[in-house]
Order: C-alpha cells, then sequence, then structure tokens
C-alpha cells in the first residue's frame, strides 16, 4: 500500500469496500467473524481499515435465508454506503458503478468475482483484496496502475527539467549607475552666520529739540562778523535767590 499512498493519495484509516460473496466466503471459511474481522483485514493492508457495503450487497447476504444470517450479522457492523439503486441490482454492478473509472474515493475492493476483479485491474489505482487458498491476498498492482504511475513521474522529472532550464539562464546584470563627486552631507555643513546691521540710535524728541537749538547757534554764530562780541546768556535766577536777595536789602 505504501505504492497508492505516495502516488495516488491514498491514507489510513483506508476504506475497504466488500461485496457479498466475499463476506461468504470468508465467513465460510472461518476467516472472518463479528469480532476478528476489522482486525484480519487492518493486517492485510498494514494500517488502520474501515469496512463498507452496500445496501445491494445487503440484499444479496438476506437471500442466502438463515444459513447466512450470521453473515448478515457481521455485515450490519460495517459502515452502509448509499449507492442510490431503487432496486436492489448485482453487488459486482453495485460495487463498479461506486468505483467509477478513476476510484476518485480511493477504495480498496474486496471481493471474490473473476469478472469484476479483471474490470477494476483496468482503472488506475484500484487496489484488490480477495481469497486465495484460505488466506487474504492484496493483489499486486496492475498493469494500468503501473502505467499511470509512470505517466505520473515522468510528467513530475519534466516538470523539474524545466525548472532546471529556467534557473540556468544568464540572467541580466542591472547596470550601476554612475555617480559623480559625493556631496557633504548635509547635517554637518554650518549654517552660515547671518550678520545683524547695527543698531539704530533713535533719539527721544527733547533731544531732537536740544540738538536743532544748537545746529542754529552755530550757524548764527557762523554769520556774525569776525571780532564782534559773543552773546551771552542770561542765566534766570530762581525763586529761592531772588527772595533772599530781597530780604538782605531789607535789613
Amino acid at each position: 500500500m505504501a505504492m497508492y499512498q505516495e502516488a495516488f493519495g491514498f491514507h489510513a484509516p483506508f476504506q475497504i469496500l466488500m461485496d457479498s460473496g466475499f463476506c461468504a466466503d470468508a465467513f465460510r471459511l472461518k476467516l472472518l467473524n463479528t469480532t476478528n474481522v476489522t482486525n484480519l483485514m487492518s493486517r492485510t493492508v498494514q494500517e488502520d481499515c474501515k469496512l463498507i457495503i452496500t445496501q445491494c450487497c445487503i440484499s444479496e447476504l438476506y437471500g442466502l435465508g438463515e444459513p447466512g444470517q450470521l453473515v448478515v450479522d457481521m455485515a450490519k457492523t460495517f459502515e452502509r454506503n448509499r449507492c442510490n439503486h431503487r432496486e436492489a441490482i448485482p453487488a459486482e454492478e453495485c460495487i463498479s458503478s461506486i468505483v467509477g473509472k478513476q476510484n476518485k474515493n480511493r477504495y480498496i475492493v474486496a471481493t471474490q468475482s473473476d469478472e469484476l476483479r479483471e474490470k477494476l485491474r483496468s482503472i488506475p489505482a484500484a487496489p484488490i483484496i480477495h481469497v486465495k487458498r484460505g488466506v487474504l491476498v492484496l493483489e499486486p498492482p496492475s498493469d494500468a496502475t503501473k502505467k499511470k504511475k509512470a505517466e505520473m513521474d515522468e510528467s513530475t522529472l519534466h516538470a523539474k527539467e524545466d525548472e532546471v532550464t529556467i534557473d540556468q539562464k544568464p540572467q541580466q546584470q542591472p547596470q550601476r549607475k554612475l555617480r559623480g563627486p559625493k556631496q557633504p552631507n548635509p547635517l554637518s555643513i554650518k549654517k552660515k552666520k547671518i550678520k545683524e546691521p547695527p543698531p539704530v540710535n533713535k533719539l527721544k524728541k527733547g533731544d531732537d529739540e536740544v540738538a536743532g537749538r544748537k545746529r542754529q547757534r552755530q550757524d548764527e554764530g557762523d554769520e556774525t562778523e569776525p571780532g564782534a562780541p559773543k552773546h551771552r546768556r542770561k542765566r534766570r535766577r530762581g525763586k529761592g535767590v531772588a527772595e533772599l536777595s530781597l530780604g538782605v536789602d531789607a535789613a
């Protein structure tokens, strides 16, 4: 089963689809019974498994009558697959319709029908179990299965070769950009200090008047004749000095 797992996606628990003839023969040969059927089938596929039977196969087992009642009881422990056949059809036709042409649900078919086994061998990835000389046997992969696996391996190999050829194609190296002289880092450059203009002396209003008077007197002095006596400014006496002089005269 390792090949079916690796190539076709089978996984545990395996689904074993059992027909009525296989159940009846295995029970008659005392290979299977209600207690050991699951363990024995798991040992055959070397993994855990899930046993499945269709309603059409159950109907065939009911047709065995009273001698087949124990087989029916064993089959009732299996999972029931709804084949959607309104009227029961032969087990070979029922199982063949469920498996289909590609076995999409990945069933392992347990059957004693030579006709059904021959038909299943033409379907890729359709494992078959049957009873041979009192032993449960898992058939080797059929020619259709081997052919399908070879095709899958070849397609995988070609895909890998395409990947290698794509990787080996010369890759164009990106063109290097020509760089000019390196400019200094703008963060490392000291900023130029802007010289502030000298402050303008602001003169008060009273200072402007005094300066104007001085200029006027200088202009008048320049206009006087040379040698002429300069005009002296009389100093005004304060009020306290005048009162003092009057007191002296009175005394």
